[in-house]
């Protein structure tokens, strides 16, 4: 059992706005439509806090980009919605 199954809290994925397309998340040139999509979601701040948990390091996690910078070097406004 890895780190991620063993993680509690986690029914808030099932409300997650990035079920869809999951991928967008990890893929720096699409960064901007992911935090798009982040920006509607409901569960932005356990999500934010799961990626503090597990230490995730890559991609986008409750609005927080992770790794790299969005293609349009636009982070205004997401730093803030870090939960932690």
């Amino acid at each position: 059992m890895g780190l991620h199954d063993a993680h509690p809290g986690t029914d808030w994925q099932e409300r997650a706005a990035c079920g869809s397309d999951p991928e967008s998340f990890f893929d720096p040139k699409r960064a901007d439509e992911a935090l798009g999509t982040c920006a509607r979601c409901p569960v932005r701040e356990p999500c934010a806090a799961y990626a503090d948990a597990n230490d995730e390091r890559y991609g986008i996690w409750g609005g927080v980009v992770r790794g790299f910078i969005p293609a349009g070097g636009n982070r205004k406004g997401w730093s803030e919605r870090r939960v932690g």
